[in-house]
């Protein structure tokens, strides 16, 4: 007999377990395994015994092909652990010790893959016990059997919903009963059980359909009975079609729109409330609702027809209906109004007709736009397609920036991308798109595409050469890294009186936290601070800082501070700031950043650090690459939310208590968003008529008129923050400043006591004082 084809994967470090199992199946083939097992032995020959002789020679032959064949499936790199051996039974041994030992750590490892085993969507109940067989045998072997108690409790783990009575059932047997061949036996019968249901309901549910549909049945024998009079005929033009029949079996009626009976009947019938019948049969969408209707006029004498005992419904008028699905809105027109139905159906046809195309698997239609984008899905619910939408109520006015597709009956509208790409700060579309499709912050719909053309980005990111990607992280948790840099000083001071920015970035969630500085001398203080919230907030200590050779980092105080904690300070070598590649690429992006909002927004470059924070802020709640969670997920463990981010810049309506208003005044200010709360929960307001920046919850927005600034109005160095509800000005301790610029004022420091105004300079104390600021204009010294 000749020897079969085998094809095994050769033995490496990943396949062990499976090569055992083809290579005895090969063994057992070529009549070898029972050597390789030691359960024969070489026989005994006697002197001048022939049959002795040749049943030795036999058993040599197949010894010897037992180790062969055990060597030849071998990866040659792991060849030289059997090369000395003749014997296959010691090969076998030997190589089943080298990658299956017996240890504590081999067991432990056997055990968490047997507990983290789950049943995979649409995995048979088979194969998900086979891969728990086959992980208790090797644990049998192994010396730690499971027991049968575990073993029926992982093979019923993780079932589906649909077992959960059969379940119940077996939870309850005796001890005696509950092993796992048993249990498996009982499951594989009730999966048995529930396809065969599932397969029953198909049959029974197109028995049904057939037979109630008595046009169809009788257009069929008509058809069957012309054939035999033209079965070698061609061409004959009197062959009748389903539509004449329909229309000529139907008197007293002008015009009617047929759908398939079980659809009619579902839609006639049924008592549910919301959902549409998407239905591949209807000749037009049939509407139940009069409200939804953004447009209609009524009809005469016109019907809905069906094809079970002449079923018929009214159908007073015809309009368009708008339905909005994930993020896509879709126009209906020519929508039948039959109020009498339970139920709307959705014309296949009607979208098979302008360009639409059907998939259907797995429970659900998908219904995919001409340039294969997909639209929506109807979901099978009672043997027919559900569609459930809601209706906006921007779809029954006059939106100006709605972009919609119109295909004669059909429109479709996806919610525009723009407007995402001003609310997350100009943020790189790709990031924005892949934070939506990976669903890893709230309150963010499904986007696709691209942006229309972005001036503010073209002008403010533009660049020559991009940077070199980014390496793989190195570390492994929150804190084990800390990337830092400082950007500065800037051209024109912040309102606030900052000059630089210092950026810490965590190297394992890539989340940044950015600070508004003055002077340099502030980086060790507020890198001492940020040390210890971040500490306390992940319980854990900070490891390796990483930055660049600026003196406000390499000196003495902050090395002894670095040095009494532990932290191991690394530094780029001279003139090399790449080797700090993570904070001076985002300081790029933030400077980029802070442009687009300045320049999307209007505002004077005095808002440059609200603007900054306003960028960071977003920055944490966007997936980046290579990463599936936001920097603010990956570090603090929680799913942040997007559904309160506005645009920056946009014009804000804040309410005013109402103990700080009369009778006739207006009940909100106008304002501008410049970012969002840091010592409360709401958002950064900025007042122009009482040049204050407060926190308040108590706030509206709109984000589609543009904000049209006095040329005066942003143009001064300080305001004060101010916290909602009271409006009651913080007296903050600043250090005294003055900038000199044209057309800008000049900040003074006013001493309580004397009420003398006496200017300051930076060389001066540093010692807090509480100061108020006037106005001043002061023409340029350089006479300009």
């Amino acid at each position: 007999m000749e020897s079969m084809n085998f094809l095994i994967k050769p033995l490496d470090s990943t396949n062990h377990a499976t090569w055992c199992s083809d290579v005895k199946v090969l063994l057992l083939e070529r009549d070898c395994w029972d050597i390789v097992a030691g359960r024969e032995a070489a026989p005994v020959v006697k002197e001048g015994d022939e049959i002795d002789a040749r049943k030795l020679k036999e058993f040599n032959l197949r010894f010897n092909r037992a180790y062969t064949t055990i060597y030849m499936n071998v990866s040659p790199q792991y060849r030289t652990i059997i090369e000395g051996l003749t014997n296959g039974a010691e090969a076998w041994k030997k190589l089943k010790s080298h990658f299956q030992p017996v240890s504590r750590a081999r067991v432990m490892a056997l055990k968490h893959e047997f507990f983290s085993t789950v049943i995979e969507p649409d995995e048979s109940i088979g194969l998900y016990a086979s891969k728990l067989s086959r992980i208790i045998e090797q644990l049998r072997e192994a010396g730690h059997p499971v027991e049968d108690l575990d073993q029926c409790f992982q093979l019923l783990r993780y079932l589906p919903t649909e077992y959960e009575n059969i379940i119940q059932t077996v939870y309850r047997w005796e001890d005696k009963n509950f092993k796992f061949p048993k249990v498996l036996e009982e499951i594989l019968a009730e999966e048995a059980r529930l396809r065969q249901r599932v397969t029953d309901q198909v049959t029974v549910s197109m028995v049904i359909k057939a037979k109630s549909d008595p046009e169809r049945s009788r257009i069929s024998r008509s058809q069957r009975s012309s054939n035999k009079e033209i079965k070698f005929k061609s061409g004959n033009p009197k062959q009748p079609s389903r539509k004449k029949v329909s229309q000529d079996s139907v008197p007293n009626r002008h015009t009617s729109s047929e759908v398939r009976s079980s659809y009619l009947l579902e839609a006639l019938s049924s008592s549910e409330e919301g959902g549409w019948i998407f239905d591949s049969a209807a000749t037009t969408h049939f509407c139940r609702d009069k409200d939804l209707f953004s447009k209609s006029e009524p009809v005469n004498n016109q019907t809905l027809v069906g094809a079970v005992d002449n079923i018929t419904t009214p159908i007073k008028g015809k309009g368009t209906v708008h339905l909005q699905i994930g993020n896509v809105q879709i126009k209906l027109s020519n929508v039948a109004y039959a109020p009498e139905l339970r139920k709307n159906l959705l014309s296949g046809p009607c979208f098979d007709k302008n360009g639409t195309s059907f998939k259907g698997s797995k429970g659900k239609i998908h219904v995919f736009h001409s340039n294969n984008e997909l639209l929506f899905a109807a979901k099978l619910i009672n043997g027919l397609y559900y569609v459930f939408p809601e209706y906006p109520c921007e779809s029954r006015c006059n939106v100006q920036n709605s972009k919609s597709v119109n295909i004669k009956n059909v429109s479709f509208s996806a919610e525009n991308i723009n407007t995402w790409h001003k609310r997350l700060a100009h943020i790189n579309v790709d990031h924005i798109t892949t934070t939506s499709n990976l669903n890893c912050v709230k309150g963010l719909p499904k986007l696709k595409g691209n942006i229309d053309v972005c001036e503010p980005c073209k002008e403010a990111k533009g660049k020559s050469v991009s940077f070199k990607p980014i390496k793989k992280i190195r570390s492994k948790k929150p804190l084990e890294l800390i990337h830092m840099d400082l950007c500065g000083p800037f051209p024109k001071a912040s309102i606030h009186g900052h000059l630089y920015f210092l950026t810490i970035i965590d190297d394992y969630s890539h989340r940044v936290f950015a600070y508004p500085l003055k002077t340099k001398s502030d980086v060790f203080n507020t890198f001492s601070r940020f040390q210890k919230r971040a500490e306390r907030f992940l319980n854990r200590k900070i490891k390796c800082i990483r930055t660049d050779n600026g003196l406000e980092f390499i000196n003495e105080q902050f090395h002894n501070f670095c040095d009494e904690l532990g932290i191991k300070h690394e530094r780029t070598n001279i003139y090399t700031p790449q080797q700090n590649g993570v904070s001076e690429r985002f300081n790029y992006t933030a400077v980029d950043g802070i442009n687009v909002l300045l320049k999307d927004s209007g505002l004077g470059q005095g808002f440059w650090s609200e603007a900054l924070l306003h960028f960071v802020y977003t920055w944490n709640r966007i997936c980046h690459s290579n990463q599936c969670k936001a920097p603010f997920e990956l570090y603090g463990g929680k799913q942040p939310s997007i559904k309160h981010l506005k645009p920056f810049g946009c014009k804000a309506f804040v309410h005013t208590p109402k103990q700080l208003r009369k009778k006739l005044d207006m009940r909100s200010k106008s304002g501008i968003l410049v970012g969002y709360a840091l010592q409360t929960k709401g958002h950064r307001i900025w007042l122009p008529e009482s040049r204050k920046v407060i926190e308040t919850i108590n706030v509206r927005f709109n984000e589609l008129t543009p904000v049209k600034l006095d040329s005066n109005n942003h143009k001064f160095e300080r305001v004060e923050a101010v916290l909602d509800p009271d409006y009651v000005t913080n007296k903050i301790p600043l250090r005294t400043a003055s900038y000199i610029d044209n057309n800008e004022i000049v900040l003074h420091e006013i001493d309580r006591e004397s009420k003398s105004s006496e200017s300051d300079s930076e060389s001066k104390s540093f010692s807090e004082k509480v100061v108020n600021w006037i106005r001043k204009p002061v023409p340029r010294t350089d006479g300009k």
